[in-house]
């Protein structure tokens, strides 16, 4: 079974349970074992942000550090937005 990462703000963990989206409690991230269109929004993806800006972005978009990749990641939807300001 393959499981796809998710990644969403606290808030919106109801709605993305609904979707099908499930809580892997030993990694303590989201995921799906199908992506369908409805959850790729939510695909957990890497961003790159200015240093010295990303407190600013942590603020505004809810993006995380991963120690696993070393890498800034949010949601499929978030990036966009973040590429779109770039």
């Amino acid at each position: 079974m393959t499981k796809h990462y998710l990644y969403c703000k606290f808030e919106e963990k109801e709605k993305l349970k609904e979707l099908g989206g499930k809580w892997d409690a030993d990694v303590k991230k989201w995921y799906c074992d199908t992506m369908n269109d409805k959850l790729k929004d939510y695909r957990e993806v890497n961003v790159t942000v200015p240093y010295d800006e990303k407190d600013s972005y942590k603020e505004k978009y809810s993006i995380r550090w991963s120690p696993d990749c070393k890498s800034w990641v949010t949601s499929q939807k978030i990036a966009e937005l973040i590429e779109s300001e770039n």
